[in-house]
This record gives structure tokens, C-alpha cells and sequence, in this order.
């Protein structure tokens, strides 16, 4: 039999001590009033428990105490239930700030401006849920997998996973072009759950937690979801109910009239906003008929302002944009000689378009088929580069839907009017 060690020969010489003593004590009812003795000399003893040079080791100790009772059964279930009670009194104890947005989380819907809708201010409302959530965002990023040491950004779309596009680089890829966004493939996905989880558990305890619910709730007004359907989004929490949109949408209005009033009496830039516009037909269906409820198409007209760019402008000299170099241009139409070759791609061209073809079947024939052996007579397996196309997203601001009657001239003076 092998002998006890030193350590545990002491441990059972202080336990025979202790039941020894008039007032019999056993190990946990030693530990439990070492704990809650409000002696001062029994205090001054614990007094590195939970102080930066103690805490590590009175974390081991209930983890010990923990390993222990989780040997059996019943003691998981204690265990997980005790555990459960501490969770839920620090998920309780964890809200964002209450107040106005910034410096709390409503956003009112008499308040709402435009640039609340950009990917910038999404991402903002989303770190800011966590950052005052972090005992759920990191429960929930455990379940994940998803690397504690950062905090995704929720993805506008589904992307799907890597191992669908495996030579995908991101990295070159812009952050946003017309709304489109592009995420890491390895956490966009997992950060878009966390993030609507957060905000989906704001919202339930407060419903002014409201940042997400109100972006959700004017772009799914905007795609047409009925209101049933949005009113199911609202239950679930996530989505802000109907009149909220619709409040939303004429302080947006209101905002948006003013913008137009500013940018069109405008009267000293070089090239003035364009004016877009195109008809459209909207058919509201009745499946059941009735006197007064019957099918109904609206026949409208929708634009936009286009502003063009302030570096393209900078780049145009203003002589000539007048009218008369315009007239001077048309005269020159007289007199043009038009031949076939106008329309024909030039040889530089050609030869584009032939280091094209030829990087392609080079980048195959070295993945399929064999490696080079000399590298310098090697054809590129990379396209040359071309012009680069501006990928900002334009300046545009949407005109209010209009009524018109058709495509005549008096549906267009309707427009006007």
C-alpha cells in the first residue's frame, strides 16, 4: 500500500483535529464560515481572494469544487443549475445605455436622418450592443467557434462558406459598392448571428434598444413585405412595428425635400445634377373581389438627382462646356467621314485581348498540367492590367414617386408639375 504523501497527511491530521474539537466541523462547514466569518483577523486572511495577486487561485478552487461535483449525476445537474442562476443574474445586469442615440440606444423615428442607413452606422450600433453585452456576445461566440480576440461585422448578405470559392482573395476587395457588401468568408456569418442575437435580446428587455429593429423595418417596408409579415418580424424582435415605419419614412421625406431644395439652387457648379427618371405600373391584387375592393394598378414615375463627380469635374476644362462649343461640335457632324474601321478594335487592342486568351490557357495548362521549366520564358498567368473603372458608389438622391397618367406628352407635364 503506498504511503500518503506529506500534503495529504496533513490534510487528515487537520480533519481529525477539527472533529475533534467540542463543535465538531466538517471541511465544507469550515470553508463556508472561513468565507462568511466578518471577524477581522479571519478577514484579513481571505483578503487576496479576490484581489488581482489572489483571484487565479480562488478561481481554481471553484473550479476543483466544481470538477468534484460534477462527478455524478445528480451533481451535474446542481452544478449546471447553479451555473445557470449566476448567468442569468449577469445577463440581467448587462444593458446598453439607456437615452437618445449616441449616447444611448433609441433611435426615434421623428429623428431618423439618412446616414443612419449606411454600413458605417450599422456596424457602430452593432459594436456598441456588444461591447455592453460582453458576458452573452462571448457566450454566444464560444458556441460559434468564432475567435474571441475579435468582434465580427454582421454581413448584409449570406455569402456562403470558403471551401465554395477556394481562390477567392477578399483582401483587394472593397468594403462597400452600391450597398453591396463584402465580408470576411471565415466570420461573416457567424458574426451576423451574434449581432442580431444581441440586438433581438435589446430589444425583448427594452424595446428603445431599437437600432436594428429600425433599419430592418424600413428596408423590408421598402421591398413590399406585407404587413402580416411585418408584424410577426415585430413579435420576434426584429422588426419595429408599422406606424414606426411609416413615421420614419416621412421624416425621411422631409429631409430628403430639403436636400433637393439645397442641391438644385446650386447654381455655380460646372455641370448641374441630371435628372433621372422612368415610368413604372404597380398592380395591388384583390384575390377576393368586392364592391370597393377591387384590383387597382397605379401608374407612376420614380427618379432620381445624379451629382457628378467633384474629381471627374476637376479633370474637365470648363471651355469646353459652353453652348457655343457645343454648336461649334454639331457643325463638325456635317462634315465627318464615317468608315468601317471607327467601329474595329485597334491593334494595341487586339494584342489585349490576346495576352487575355493566352493567361488563361497558361494558368490552366500550370495547374492541370505541368509546371515551366524556365520561368523568364514562362507566359504570364496574370492579364495585364487595364484601366481602372471608378468603384465608388455615385451620388444620387431619390425624387418622391409621382402620378402620371401614361407615356404622352401630358403624362410627362404631370411629372414636371
Amino acid at each position: 500500500m503506498q504511503q500518503p504523501s506529506v500534503l495529504d497527511q496533513n490534510i487528515l491530521g487537520l480533519c481529525k483535529q477539527m472533529n475533534s474539537l467540542r463543535t465538531k466541523l466538517s471541511p465544507k462547514e469550515f470553508i463556508h464560515a472561513f468565507v462568511l466569518s466578518s471577524d477581522s483577523d479571519v478577514a484579513y486572511l481571505r483578503r487576496h481572494w479576490a484581489q488581482p495577486k489572489g483571484i487565479s487561485s480562488t478561481i481554481e478552487l471553484v473550479d476543483v469544487i466544481g470538477h468534484e461535483i460534477k462527478k455524478t449525476e445528480v451533481g451535474r445537474a446542481a452544478w449546471a443549475k447553479f451555473v445557470q442562476k449566476g448567468a442569468i443574474k449577469i445577463l440581467q445586469s448587462e444593458e446598453p445605455p439607456q437615452g437618445n442615440y449616441p449616447l444611448g440606444g433609441f433611435h426615434s423615428a421623428m429623428l431618423v436622418e439618412p446616414h443612419f442607413f449606411l454600413l458605417e452606422e450599422k456596424e457602430a450600433h452593432s459594436r456598441h450592443l456588444v461591447e455592453h453585452m460582453p458576458f452573452l456576445s462571448h457566450t454566444l461566440m464560444g458556441m460559434l467557434n468564432v475567435d474571441d480576440s475579435s468582434i465580427p461585422v454582421e454581413a448584409e448578405e449570406p455569402i456562403g462558406t470558403a471551401d465554395c470559392i477556394p481562390e477567392l482573395d477578399t483582401s483587394n476587395i472593397p468594403e462597400d459598392i452600391a450597398d453591396i457588401v463584402y465580408e470576411d468568408l471565415n466570420n461573416g456569418h457567424e458574426g451576423h448571428c451574434l449581432n442580431t442575437i444581441c440586438a433581438m435580446i435589446a430589444f425583448a428587455c427594452n424595446c428603445r434598444n431599437n437600432g436594428l429593429q429600425l433599419h430592418n423595418a424600413v428596408r423590408l417596408f421598402a421591398c413590399g413585405i406585407t404587413e402580416q409579415v411585418q408584424e410577426y418580424m415585430n413579435y420576434i424582435g426584429l422588426s419595429a412595428s408599422r406606424s414606426t415605419v411609416i413615421a420614419a419614412l416621412k421624416t425621411l421625406a422631409k429631409v430628403q425635400a430639403e436636400n433637393l431644395k439645397r442641391i438644385m439652387a446650386n447654381t455655380t457648379t460646372l455641370i448641374p445634377p441630371t435628372i433621372c427618371i422612368d415610368n413604372i405600373d404597380m398592380e395591388e391584387r384583390v384575390h377576393q373581389s368586392s364592391i370597393g375592393n377591387r384590383t387597382h394598378t397605379f401608374r407612376g414615375t420614380w427618379g432620381y438627382l445624379h451629382l457628378p463627380d467633384e474629381k471627374l469635374i476637376a479633370t474637365l476644362d470648363p471651355l469646353e462646356l459652353t453652348l457655343g462649343a457645343y454648336h461649334k461640335a454639331i457643325e463638325k457632324v456635317n462634315s465627318m467621314e464615317l468608315t468601317p474601321i471607327m467601329f474595329l478594335p485597334t491593334p494595341a487592342e487586339e494584342q489585349f485581348e490576346i495576352q487575355v486568351w493566352k493567361s488563361q490557357i497558361a494558368k490552366v495548362f500550370r495547374k492541370q498540367i505541368a509546371m515551366s521549366i524556365d520561368e523568364t520564358l514562362t507566359i504570364p498567368t496574370l492579364p495585364p492590367d487595364v484601366e481602372l473603372i471608378s468603384h465608388l458608389a455615385p451620388e444620387i438622391h431619390m425624387l418622391k414617386l409621382m402620378d402620371a397618367s401614361d407615356n404622352s406628352a401630358k403624362g410627362i407635364c404631370q411629372v414636371f408639375q
